[in-house]
């Protein structure tokens, strides 16, 4: 859970993992970093990257109402949203509340957050995030 690079070979191969299991590392994941209370701010960006494209894959396999709990992603995106308010991690946030517009099916609310943040100059950002 702290190795840099197996969490990024993790993250890129979410997609390939079955949702059942992924949820289960996922809730692993979600639950050691909130009992560690002396996380450093580099250790928690890149969790925030890790349950940022756990968001999109759930997202992209259209999960139904009921499997997204059982998925842990509102307890996900409360977590990203409670993060520390740095500016490291605003960018997480705004994903965050955007892709939690798109689980509620509020498209029209998501398109405003994709806009504004492609008219501040991060369209390279949101090239990735689901549509």
């Amino acid at each position: 859970m702290t190795n840099p690079e197996l969490l990024r070979l993790f993250t890129n191969t979410m997609p390939l993992w079955e949702q059942d299991t992924l949820a289960f590392f996922i809730n692993r994941l979600l639950n050691e970093m909130k009992s560690n209370k002396n996380i450093s701010e580099l250790e928690q960006e890149r969790y925030l990257r890790v349950f940022e494209n756990y968001l999109a894959v759930c997202y992209n396999r259209k999960l139904s109402k009921k499997s997204l709990q059982l998925m842990h992603v509102p307890k996900i995106i409360d977590y990203i949203m409670e993060s520390k308010p740095t500016i490291h991690f605003l960018l997480y946030k705004i994903a965050a509340l955007y892709l939690k517009n798109l689980f509620l099916n509020n498209k029209e609310e998501a398109q405003k957050i994709r806009n504004e943040v492609q008219k501040y100059g991060y369209q390279d950002l949101i090239k990735t995030w689901p549509k």
